[in-house]
């Protein structure tokens, strides 16, 4: 082996060892956890859309979901099986979330949260907020609602920004708490590189945070409406996964969290923080919903819709 040859190999050598001492480092210091696969069947029941996010579920069980790509929202009926578009101008809408007849959407394009109500249709839409102590927001993109308040994401997002609408007026990634009541906003202490998924589980009073970049989920303890200090709930690079998107809760507790980009799947965590396993979903998996029931799952990966039908007893 020649001088130039052997340098060449020893570089190689210190650059794999570097990122072996950079994964153990994120991991703990130990070895990356091996994640079950959860071999429950999935189907697709919606499909040839372009970019689907934030599944929602009403009270009869119609999915409403977004077709960023199009800026549309689009509606699937489950008896007929048929999906039909219920806007054609949705703002690029990323997370839903609904609530009783109220349907709140974060318009990641209209840099807006907004309402509409279901029977009223689509020409209901009312923005609730599009600023923070004067300044426009960057994209918001999902949402939880507590009692009388919604808490949402918003980081910037230029690359779905309409270029002439493109400057930046908040520089820290947030999330954000908007009172419905009085239309005021606070922002949460916390900063994020790009927080993300947001999910509320009423039964135990947690809210929880996605922090996409930096592959953690946080977790606050909820009182009398009041969210108290966020604290590390589970960070993925123990597994060896990363980019927590949209996530759901069932009735039992257990946090269902998409895996956008980087893994392509939807990991099932106990409330304990414990591992049950990884669906394998696909490409752009980014949220997903549960039904009321905690019976079946919706999750938009692929540009599709998928269901999952969540067997009674997995643990």
């Amino acid at each position: 082996m020649s001088m130039k040859s052997s340098s060449i190999f020893s570089i190689i050598l210190l650059a794999f060892a570097y990122h072996q001492a950079l994964a153990n480092t994120q991991s703990g210091g130990g070895t990356v956890k091996e994640v079950p696969i959860l071999d429950w069947p999935i189907e697709v029941v919606s499909s040839d859309h372009g970019f689907t996010e934030g599944p929602a579920i009403d009270s009869e069980g119609s999915v409403y979901f977004s077709d960023l790509d199009n800026s549309r929202i689009l509606k699937f009926d489950p008896d007929s099986g048929s999906t039909q578009v219920w806007t054609d101008e949705s703002h690029s809408s990323n997370g839903l979330l609904i609530i009783g007849d109220w349907m709140y959407a974060c318009e990641a394009s209209g840099r807006a949260v907004v309402r509409y109500h279901l029977d009223r249709g689509p020409k209901s839409r009312k923005v609730l907020t599009d600023q923070f102590e004067g300044k426009r927001f960057g994209s918001p993109n999902d949402l939880a609602i507590i009692g009388d308040t919604l808490v949402f994401s918003s980081f910037y997002w230029k690359g779905i920004l309409r270029p002439e609408d493109a400057v930046r007026e908040i520089f820290e990634n947030r999330c954000y708490v908007l009172s419905l009541s009085n239309g005021k906003v606070r922002a949460l202490p916390q900063a994020f590189q790009t927080p993300n998924g947001v999910v509320f589980d009423p039964v135990r009073e947690l809210l929880y945070l996605a922090e996409m970049k930096e592959t953690r989920i946080y977790r606050a303890k909820v009182e009398d409406e009041t969210i108290g200090n966020t604290e590390l709930f589970f960070d993925l690079a123990t597994i060896g996964k990363g980019k927590p998107d949209g996530m759901t809760v069932d009735p039992q507790g257990r946090l269902y969290v998409a895996l956008y980009g980087m893994s392509n799947e939807l990991l099932v965590l106990t409330p304990e923080g414990d591992v049950i396993g990884v669906l394998q979903t696909g490409r752009k998996t980014s949220n997903c919903a549960i039904t009321e029931d905690g019976k079946t799952l919706y999750i938009t990966a692929e540009h599709k819709l998928k269901r999952v039908r969540i067997p009674e007893s997995f643990e």
